[in-house]
């Protein structure tokens, strides 16, 4: 790209140049040479070169101070080496040459002042495509400002948006929690209040089933006292053996209440078992309520696990039941039998003492009639 003082230069050069060509046109047409292609190339000088261009070279009187002057306007142009030398030696060739030499020179310098001014209309558009490329450049890039900013203000609703429904979000959560805490304090409590029904219900069983066995053992034991000593008052050797009997008795009371006790210990131990069980299910809880997808199905299998629990106490307890029944049936059995065979013996010492008393009467009575025979 030449600069600005190369076109500057080359604009005063062509404004020199044409002046000079005009001279020559004028006394050419003076001395009536005609010169056709000296004309036409002149005529599209002209042509191409714009008339009100301002020459900063005043036109001289002579040859020789127009060659002057165009030689100080290259020198002070700033032109390149290369251009300069070849004008500069153009001006001397111009000065010393004779008629058909300056023609000839006035032709170079005709096709060089052509070349300029296509140069100089090169140029001129280069800077219009120049202008063209600015304002697209600048429209372009006002368009992308507008981008920006609609993207910008697109971020920031999307932003304001998404930080609602974090929000919302967040409320939703702490609603979840809230709600999770309250149905596991509902739980606790539920649960807290099985056990203690639970709990209820067992002792009043337990209590329920010691009383009703005190009683049975207590009416079985008066009905047994009364049998014997309605039957034994009147035997008085019977009666030692049914205070024996009454003293077996006593100790097979006394060992159903050893195993009243043992029972008693038992569901004691139990009882225990079942509270590290009941600690157990609090902590079971606690872990359950730390896990919420859990909870139902550890729900479950714990009402399992007590129905299971209630089923096998209470098939102990009937169980438990039943052998007492049998028990105490075997006792009330062997004491019918031993009072089955009392009275057998009782009836055969009595059928013993009717027949020692009639042989007693009878030796009584012989012995009466001897004593009438002997005092007679």
């Amino acid at each position: 790209m030449v600069s600005n003082a190369f076109w500057r230069s080359t604009g005063s050069g062509l404004n020199v140049c044409m002046s000079l060509a005009t001279e020559e046109e004028e006394e050419e047409e003076e001395e009536a040479i005609p010169d056709e292609a000296g004309e036409s190339l002149s005529k599209q000088s002209e042509g191409s070169l714009p008339a009100d261009r301002p020459s900063p070279i005043e036109l001289s009187d002579t040859m020789d101070e127009l060659l002057d002057t165009i030689t100080n306007e290259i020198r002070t142009a700033g032109l390149r080496k290369g251009r300069e030398n070849v004008l500069v030696d153009l001006v001397s060739e111009l000065r010393g040459a004779s008629r058909d030499q300056r023609q000839s020179c006035k032709k170079a310098v005709k096709e060089w002042a052509l070349f300029a001014e296509s140069t100089m209309s090169s140029k001129n558009r280069i800077g219009r495509d120049l202008d063209e490329c600015v304002v697209q450049h600048e429209r372009v890039q006002k368009e992308t400002r507008l981008e920006a900013e609609r993207k910008e203000a697109e971020y920031s609703e999307t932003v304001k948006e998404l930080r609602g429904k974090l929000a919302q979000v967040t409320a939703e959560f702490e609603a979840c929690k809230r709600d999770a805490a309250e149905e596991r304090d509902g739980h606790i409590i539920a649960s807290k209040k099985r056990e203690e029904e639970m709990e209820g219900r067992l002792q009043r069983e337990v209590s329920r089933i010691k009383s009703r066995l005190a009683r049975e053992a207590e009416k079985k034991a008066a009905k047994c006292v009364e049998g014997v000593s309605a039957e034994f008052m009147k035997k008085i050797k019977a009666l030692k053996v049914r205070v024996e009997e009454g003293g077996s008795f006593k100790a097979k009371y006394l060992e159903s209440e050893g195993v009243q006790e043992r029972m008693e210990e038992r569901m004691t131990l139990e009882r225990e078992e079942w509270e590290a069980e009941r600690a157990d299910h609090s902590k079971a809880v606690d872990i359950m309520v730390e896990e919420n997808d859990s909870l139902l199905r550890n729900k479950l299998e714990m009402e399992k696990e007590l129905a299971m629990m209630k089923e096998e106490k209470v098939q102990e307890i009937a169980k438990q039941r039943q052998k007492r029944r049998v028990e105490f049936e075997g006792v009330e059995a062997r004491v019918r039998e031993v009072v089955s065979k009392k009275e057998a013996t009782i009836r055969t010492l009595l059928e013993r003492a009717e027949s020692a008393e009639r042989r007693g009467g009878q030796l009584q009575k012989f012995l009466d009639e001897l004593d009438e025979n002997i005092a007679a």
